[in-house]
């Protein structure tokens, strides 16, 4: 492991208004990023005025705050509304000379509650509404004071509870390629019927920036996730930009039919770092054939003072059944089955949070099928479920990040409500590897945390 070393830049400068300090800029170097980390204290002010965001504004007598928790914890606990952040820093030319390619630097800025519009120099370099969206922008040369003083200001919008800027990384550095480009599937995975069928994928290039063309390489992956087996593996050199291709397409024959999983990984001769992305590219629909629940005998201590009682034994009439069948026939049934699984089969989600609704869903339809039976919610309920198992790592996580995002924003959240959907659904219908990947979750959950 190589040592990470540091340099600490302090400048002062003197002006006829006063004294204004620039930021001290932490240089990290490693093998990904080379970088200056943000100071953690900015200057900050409630309220809204356009002159905030221009460089020659003068902020001494704004109040100072962290960047890395919310404004409610440090005196502003009941506003909401508008309020900027201002800093001062001074980039150095180093920082120039490594990032020709794009003639752009990256800055990142952690996550900001609700919205923002992030100025430096006065200009615009970004602005995004969501509370849980970590912001990333690309900062071009030509609005850069190199080995000089440059302002960054940030107008943020809080529409309630918590509010500003929390969380991290804080970091002027190198543009990496996910600053660059995103990668996306829609890939449907398709249910794994007969030997030697060819499954085909299409991987889409989107450009954050405009460039003309980024060479570099694609390299596939198409595996069993419970036991790692290589099915296909390719690497290829691509272009991709503006003037250049948009799309990688890949097509695969399969000889045993299983769940297969393809890993995608593009990285760039010219710009550091990598991107990654997952899909389903197929499962097993399996057959349900006489299940049975099966639950541990326990002895008790105790006797119980009253007799339990199997709940398929109640039915439901009058307004309650009225409302369980308008759930069953107005939500159940028109549920967007690709909306709710597409975070699992192409990973990662679109959103932090939308991994939670597949289990809230096998939670409610469980409960539905118990008094209804019926055939076409059984039929929706299985597919799901097949999907969903399928989605599981080996070591047992179901969630919607890649690896390096693990457990991190709503992650446990969507562990959480998954283990709920299934053991609902083992619970109704006794298919037993619904309660076998409940299990594996639980143990990766306890074996993570404690």
């Amino acid at each position: 492991m190589k040592k990470k070393t540091g340099i600490l830049i302090i400048i002062t400068s003197i002006i006829a208004a006063g004294f204004i300090s620039f930021a001290l800029l932490g240089f990290k170097y490693n093998n990904n990023n080379a970088g200056a980390t943000l100071p953690n204290v900015w200057k900050f002010t409630t309220g809204d005025n356009a002159e905030f965001a221009k460089p020659g504004f003068n902020d001494e007598a704004w109040k100072t705050i962290k960047i890395d928790t919310f404004w409610e914890r440090q005196g502003y606990d009941k506003y909401d509304g508008i309020a900027w952040y201002r800093v001062h820093v001074l980039l150095p030319f180093s920082l120039k000379e490594k990032n020709q390619l794009l003639q752009a630097v990256q800055i990142s800025l952690g996550c900001i509650d609700d919205a923002d519009e992030t100025y430096f120099n006065g200009h615009k370099i970004g602005g995004i509404t969501g509370w849980d969206i970590e912001r990333s922008y690309v900062i071009p040369f030509g609005i850069i004071e190199w080995d000089k003083e440059n302002v960054i200001a940030i107008r943020v919008d809080d529409t309630g509870g918590n509010g500003g800027m929390y969380g991290g990384p804080h970091t002027i550095g190198d543009v990496q390629l996910s600053d660059v480009v995103s990668v996306s599937s829609n890939h449907k995975p398709v249910a794994f019927i007969n030997a030697n069928t060819k499954i085909a994928d299409t991987l889409r290039f989107t450009l954050k920036v405009p460039v003309d063309s980024i060479e570099g390489t694609i390299k596939t992956k198409v595996y069993n996730p419970l036991n790692n087996e290589v099915a296909f593996e390719k690497s290829e050199n691509i272009i991709v930009g503006n003037n250049a291709d948009s799309t990688y397409e890949i097509a695969v024959a399969l000889q045993t039919p299983d769940a297969y999983k393809i890993d995608y990984s593009f990285t760039a001769k010219a710009l550091p770092g990598a991107i990654n992305h997952t899909s389903l590219f197929s499962y097993i629909s399996t057959p349900r054939l006489q299940e049975h629940r099966e639950y541990p005998v326990v002895k008790n201590v105790m006797p119980d003072e009253s007799m339990p009682f199997d709940l398929g034994d109640i039915s439901f009439g009058g307004y309650l059944n009225e409302r369980l069948n308008d759930n069953l026939t107005q939500r159940l049934l028109k549920i967007d089955e690709t909306g709710i699984l597409e975070c699992y089969y192409n990973r990662p989600g679109k959103q932090t949070w939308v991994g939670e609704y597949t289990g809230k869903y096998l939670h409610a339809a469980s409960r539905v099928w118990q008094s209804t039976k019926n055939e076409q919610l059984k039929k929706q309920m299985d597919r799901i479920v097949d999907i969903l198992i399928a989605c599981q790592n080996k070591d047992g996580y179901l969630g919607t990040y890649l690896p390096e995002h693990y457990w991190t924003h709503w992650d446990v959240w969507a562990h959480k409500y998954n283990l709920l959907g299934l053991l609902s659904y083992y619970a109704v219908t006794g298919y037993k590897p619904a309660l076998e990947s409940s299990i594996k979750m639980g143990d990766l959950l306890c074996t993570t945390f404690g």
